[in-house]
């Protein structure tokens, strides 16, 4: 496949992703989790800090970021999710760049594939 086709399948499949992930966003009320993560993150900097080191605890950066994007989206079912609907569907094209490094298909080497980051 040519390098224009495989990007314009990388396009589609990445449109997919989001479509697969957007549809039905908020379908459902909030989960218990979802309530926690907003208040979590509507809570006090020095609280929100205080769970890197409180046992059971997830840690903070999730709810760090999701502090200022609930200010720009608001509080919505649909806006908290979305913040992680973006996280997934930024994950397909690194998934494929990640693959292409890897398990690059050029040259064998002893009849065998290798890693291509192992290339000298």
């Amino acid at each position: 496949m040519s390098t224009t086709g495989r990007r314009w399948a990388l396009v589609a499949v990445i449109g997919l992703a989001f479509a697969l992930r957007v549809i039905g966003l908020d379908g459902q009320s909030l989960w218990r989790d979802e309530v926690d993560a907003i208040r979590f993150a509507q809570s006090s900097l020095p609280d929100l800090l205080r769970t890197f080191v409180t046992p059971g605890q997830n840690g903070p950066l999730y709810f760090l970021l999701l502090r200022p994007w609930l200010s720009l989206a608001g509080r919505s079912e649909f806006a908290l999710r979305f913040l992680s609907l973006l996280f997934g569907v930024l994950a397909v094209p690194l998934t494929y760049r990640l693959a292409r490094e890897l398990f690059s298909s050029s040259p064998r080497q002893n009849g065998t594939w290798h890693l291509s980051y192992l290339r000298s």
